[in-house]
């Protein structure tokens, strides 16, 4: 009887000794590395990052897991909105007459854009929220905060279509 105890006490220690010494963290090792990948636009190395906060996205989760959930120490945290993108277009700055009517002279080359806060609807009447004009799909946009203040190349964004 006393060697069950006694072997009960130490099983008892150990089990406790070991939980409150290693902390356990709820959070995969690719999805914890998403806190670091995604400021710096997931750069080379962080493809597994990048797949685990797409599947997270994908099953309705947040793009982040919990920052309490990767480690104990650091004041870490995320906001996310939605945001039109725009891709890359041409848009006229002259217009002119010519032989078949009016025509462009003139056309400047647009970069890709996002309008934060706004869904895309393409096929909508574009006249309805014209900072969305030529948009193609909703993204989500993510921003990374360490003590209040924005880290690395913000904002990122993510496509959820895909």
């Amino acid at each position: 009887m006393k060697s069950t105890i006694l072997l009960t006490a130490i099983g008892l220690s150990t089990f406790f000794a070991v939980t409150y010494n290693n902390p356990v963290f709820s959070a995969s090792q690719d999805e914890c590395a998403i806190w670091i990948c995604l400021p710096g636009g997931f750069p080379s190395g962080c493809a597994a990052a990048h797949s685990a906060m797409v599947k997270r996205v994908h099953k309705l989760k947040p793009p982040l897991p919990p920052f309490s959930g990767c480690a104990e120490d650091g004041n870490f945290s995320a906001t996310t909105a939605v945001s039109a993108y725009i891709p890359a277009h041409k848009e006229c700055l002259n217009q002119g007459i010519t032989l078949d009517g009016i025509d462009c002279m003139e056309w400047e080359d647009v970069g890709e854009s996002w309008v934060p806060g706004s869904f895309c609807a393409p096929g909508l009447d574009d006249e309805e929220d014209s900072r969305t004009k030529g948009c193609t799909r909703t993204d989500m946009e993510i921003k990374i905060y360490e003590n209040g203040q924005l880290w690395g190349e913000a904002p990122f964004y993510v496509n959820v279509n895909n």
